[in-house]
């Protein structure tokens, strides 16, 4: 069992289990459009009777756009696929997870069986008689795709999540750049929709959702104490005023502790994002945006990003949904 997952079986015959529905009933009710990052379906889809098509668009619907499914089913030439009688399906060929993906050879060929894509990013054998086949795939989704999962309004988008789990590799920091009104809040509101583990650093709410939201353990209970940590105590008198500066320190204690962060602020002057880079590592995201008034300086255009969202070209919310899939490619996100 995964204590810290949805954990789900057909019947609730022990305690460990989160979620009780028969799978053969799609569409799966108690579980959400996108919904998870990660599903676990080992030694699963062979016992029930929908098709594996079927069941793949099922555990594509409820996974958010990028996130990844681990798969295992019997082999068609294994002696066990058919010995034992739960099993509805006996067995697929080695390549059958080439079908889902649309660069694969069958892939191309019989792209009309259904809209729902995914990355085949792993397979192979469970042992060496070859029972079993496993399977990674990452759910892909179109710019149309991704715009569906965006949650329709601000308390949507700003729902949910215990706060992310700590792993042992840093991740680089998401800094998003652009003027006022350049879209840099419902890009981040979007993202922390998908992956609610995800941490939004900002000069207007700093010291609010770091204390409100991001020091908190899963357990709810505070790790941070205002007026005695190191970012409130040991900062140097001159960084008061300078949000940038902050942003980056509390950013980078984030990343380090394993967390994934963006931070969504007004671009710097050139200087200053040199200042930022030496303290932390950010992946540097522009939304430029001329159309309409804006009161923000010329100098927030960086001289190099990673990545550059044309925001006169695409609405906010076609904007946010087009740079969550260029990050998602980048393997930016979770």
């Amino acid at each position: 069992m995964f204590p810290t997952w949805t954990n789900h079986d057909k019947e609730q015959h022990s305690p460990y289990i989160d979620v009780a529905w028969d799978l053969n009933e799609i569409p799966w009710e108690p579980f959400a459009d996108n919904t998870f990052s990660r599903v676990h379906a080992w030694a699963v889809l062979e016992h029930i009777r929908p098709t594996l098509m079927e069941s793949m668009d099922e555990i594509w619907r409820i996974l958010r756009p990028g996130g990844k499914v681990h798969i295992k089913v019997p082999h068609w030439t294994s002696d066990r696929a058919r010995r034992d009688p739960s099993h509805i399906w006996h067995g697929w060929s080695y390549g059958v997870f080439t079908h889902f993906d649309a660069t694969t050879k069958h892939g191309k060929a019989h792209h009309f069986y259904t809209p729902r894509k995914w990355e085949l990013l792993e397979r192979g054998y469970t042992d060496k008689k070859r029972a079993a086949i496993w399977a990674k795939l990452r759910k892909v989704c179109s710019l149309e795709q991704w715009e569906e999962a965006m949650p329709d309004d601000e308390e949507d988008a700003m729902g949910g999540g215990k706060g992310a789990r700590l792993t042992s590799e840093p991740k680089r920091v998401i800094w998003v750049n652009a003027r006022a009104g350049g879209g840099k809040s419902t890009l981040c509101r979007y993202l922390q929709s998908l992956y609610p583990g995800i941490i939004i650093v900002d000069d207007h709410n700093l010291w609010k959702d770091v204390f409100r939201h991001i020091y908190l353990k899963v357990s709810g209970e505070q790790t941070a104490v205002w007026d005695a940590d190191w970012f409130e105590d040991e900062r140097k008198e001159s960084m008061h005023r300078d949000f940038a500066v902050e942003c980056a320190m509390i950013a980078n204690s984030l990343a380090q502790q394993g967390h994934r962060v963006i931070v969504d602020m007004i671009a710097s002057p050139q200087k200053r994002r040199e200042r930022i880079e030496g303290l932390c590592n950010p992946y540097w995201v522009y939304l430029r945006r001329e159309k309409g008034e804006v009161r923000t300086p010329r100098f927030d255009k960086p001289e190099k990003c990673d990545l550059l969202i044309d925001n006169d070209e695409l609405d906010k919310r076609r904007a946010a949904a087009f740079a969550a899939m260029k990050l998602n490619e980048a393997g930016m996100l979770p």
